[in-house]
């Protein structure tokens, strides 16, 4: 998986020396599933030719832990498999993080040119807007998200 971006300081600067070990011990293959890393099979579900590419997931979830224990050498689909249930979780937190903000009308959500929705944002994000403003948002809109 790549890193995003606001992670990418969470991990070791030689993160690239870590990963290629991780490969190595791997012998190069998805260590759940086995499937070889660039090889390609057919995918029933989808009906298409799908090209396997490794990556090296945090078994605790956990970026700054590259501890060799931690760390497995995945195919996407394992990967994907392996941290759905972890991603449900942090889901279900940020939705009830921000169904405590919705309360406080000062929530709002933002729109491109389009209309298309970019999602919502308590106002601490364009604090600039609220400046002179009486009645503010009450301390739980501006916790850090």
């Amino acid at each position: 998986m790549p890193i995003k971006p606001e992670n990418k300081s969470r991990y070791p600067k030689n993160w690239k020396q870590i990963r290629t070990s991780i490969l190595e011990r791997a012998h190069n293959r998805c260590e759940f599933c086995g499937r070889l890393n660039h090889s390609h099979f057919w995918n029933e579900n989808t009906g298409k030719m799908v090209k396997v590419v490794l990556t090296v997931a945090h078994l605790d979830h956990t970026p700054e832990n590259c501890n060799p224990e931690n760390l497995r050498a995945l195919c996407q689909r394992c990967h994907n498999q392996y941290d759905a249930k972890h991603r449900a979780e942090t889901r279900r937190k940020s939705k009830e993080e921000r169904k405590e903000c919705e309360d406080c009308y000062w929530y709002m959500t933002l729109r491109d040119h389009k209309g298309k929705s970019w999602g919502k944002v308590c106002y601490e994000a364009v604090d600039g807007l609220i400046s002179g403003i009486e009645n503010k948002p009450n301390d739980e809109c501006f916790k850090p998200r």
